[in-house]
């Protein structure tokens, strides 16, 4: 549920929204979310079925690392190029205040997820 809520704020380029998502023990998240939202309009995010969630139950907050595929349908500001991006995206949560909040995000090419499987 966090991660739809998380792309539907984006999809609507809410930065305020999207700030609000970031663990507060996070500030490289957050700068790196400042610096990176704002230089795109976004369209469209749509997850993909493959979503994996591992759980780490002794860590305090909580925590979990999130992998999925994504796709999402942007537009450069600074050149007004539209782009239909496939992405590889994995995330870490931390619990804060009852929610899923996020502490650290990458994304990369869509094979990368093939890479991590082939690694485990």
């Amino acid at each position: 549920a966090t991660l739809h809520r998380i792309a539907r704020d984006v999809e609507r380029n809410d930065l305020e929204a999207i700030l609000s998502h970031v663990y507060s023990g996070a500030p490289d998240t957050l700068a790196l979310a400042q610096r990176e939202f704002p230089r795109y309009s976004f369209e469209r995010v749509n997850i993909k079925h493959n979503v994996e969630i591992v759980l780490d139950e002794g860590a305090h907050p909580p925590a979990a690392d999130v992998t999925f595929n994504v796709r999402v349908d942007v537009t450069e500001l600074a050149s007004g190029i539209k782009h239909h991006v496939p992405r590889f995206v994995q995330v870490t949560l931390r619990k804060e205040g009852g929610r899923w909040k996020v502490a650290q995000y990458s994304h990369d090419e869509p094979q990368a997820s093939l890479r991590i499987r082939l690694d485990k």
